[in-house]
């Protein structure tokens, strides 16, 4: 039940949901919904019935038509990442061999506590800032991959 809450828990209507030590916003914008999921279930197929339209007719003219749209946009964003993994998953699950293998995905973070005006930030100082965070965190990660 936390996670439904959690995933229904979109800016600027409704504050963040807390589950245990957590903090969760905004399911919009990743798992909502969470069906990179199903597949542990094993279902033959998937049925989705999508609220937000993948496409218009018309072009939105007025600042509520435009924002209605990114809206929709962001709704949808989240879901086609999901169901076209699924699909590849499926293909490739289709096509086992040789050719496929485990490929090992790490990742990392920069932390940094950037705000949304920082996209526009073009400052030599900015930029040297991103480059020497993104310097030393490419040692420290790279310290940890195995050779």
């Amino acid at each position: 039940m936390e996670a439904v809450l959690a995933s229904a828990a979109v800016t600027p209507l409704f504050g963040a949901v807390h589950v245990g030590d957590s903090c969760y916003w905004d399911g919009l914008f990743s798992w909502n919904p969470p069906v990179h999921q199903l597949p542990d279930t094993g279902p033959e197929g998937v049925w989705v019935i999508r609220i937000n339209p993948l496409s218009r007719a018309r072009e939105p003219k007025t600042i509520a038509d435009i924002a209605d749209r990114r809206n929709e946009l962001a709704g949808n964003l989240s879901l086609q990442r999901e169901l076209c993994f699924i699909a590849k998953v499926s293909e490739w699950a289709e096509r086992l061999g040789d050719r496929y293998r485990h490929i090992e995905v790490r990742a990392t973070d920069l932390d940094l506590d950037l705000d949304v005006a920082s996209l526009l930030d073009r400052s030599p100082a900015f930029i040297s800032r991103l480059l020497e965070e993104g310097r030393r965190e490419a040692t420290r990660f790279l310290a940890t991959v195995p050779s």
